[in-house]
């Protein structure tokens, strides 16, 4: 739709890798699911920053994604990712968020905060999400 942003969402979590399970987000690639939506940010995508910081900005089969996950301690992180141009037409809540970094994986049905984007002169708006 012309002159809104395409649909999209904010998710933001924390999340602890399993018992002896590690993450090296330069080096394994991140899967994150939202519905039926999926994207793979490919291993060595990442760049890593001070303080155990990590981010990927780009574009994976027309989803624009940014990605921020930071070490808190003790094993648990935090991840906040911003997407446009995925379709979430259809969503209902809960919504079935998974997140998979390397072997490590998991998934939590969650609610959606949903947000409809017009157009001017559009009936329908775009479906967006704020996930937290």
């Amino acid at each position: 739709a012309t002159g809104t942003d395409p649909a999209g969402f904010d998710l933001k979590a924390a999340f602890t890798p399993g018992a002896g399970g590690t993450i090296d987000p330069l080096a394994q690639p991140l899967t994150l699911q939202v519905g039926t939506c999926r994207v793979t940010v490919p291993a060595g995508s990442f760049h890593a920053h001070p303080k155990r910081t990590f981010t990927y900005e780009g574009t994976i089969s027309g989803v624009s994604l940014e990605v921020r996950i930071m070490a808190t301690g003790a094993g648990v992180y935090r991840i906040h990712v911003e997407a446009s141009g995925m379709d979430l037409t259809g969503l209902t809540n809960p919504v079935t968020v998974s997140l998979g970094i390397g072997k490590n994986a998991g998934t939590m049905p969650v609610t959606a905060h949903f947000q409809r984007q017009r157009a001017p002169g559009e009936r329908d708006g775009i479906k967006a999400a704020q996930i937290e």
